[in-house]
């Protein structure tokens, strides 16, 4: 039983032997796992913050692009309520030179009857005076 015992211990040895290896074989596993895990997590972190700064550089556009949309809003609603005073400036201009110029043909028409008036009056005064001067006839 020496012979067992010898083999026994030979097959203890080398099943201990097996274990430390397939233990330095899993600890350089388990190292090179844990600095891949470290690696992929401090990659992650570096992909988190890179997507923080995107999507504050996003908000920060997109607030930017709302602030530039109210002023176009509001520049085009003053240039709406510019063209429509100009549009109502234009039409009381345009009323006041109709009243003008109904104003300017009334004022000529009746300077004409005045003239005319005048005029008249005028050749009723030469032919009076007319026969004034003229000797009656005998």
């Amino acid at each position: 039983t020496e012979e067992a015992t010898a083999s026994w211990a030979a097959r203890e040895a080398e099943l201990t032997k097996l274990h430390t290896e397939l233990t330095r074989q899993a600890g350089r596993k388990q190292a090179a796992l844990a600095a891949e895990l470290a690696q992929l997590t401090a990659a992650l972190r570096k992909a988190e913050e890179r997507n923080a700064a995107l999507e504050r550089a996003q908000a920060e556009e997109r607030a930017a692009a709302a602030a530039r949309e109210v002023e176009l809003q509001t520049a085009v609603s003053h240039w709406r309520d510019e063209a429509a005073l100009a549009a109502q400036r234009e039409q009381q201009a345009s009323e006041m030179g109709e009243a003008r110029l109904a104003q300017a043909v009334e004022r000529e028409g009746e300077a004409r009857d005045e003239a005319s008036f005048f005029r008249a009056r005028f050749q009723e005064l030469a032919l009076s005076f007319a026969r004034a001067q003229d000797p009656a006839p005998p």
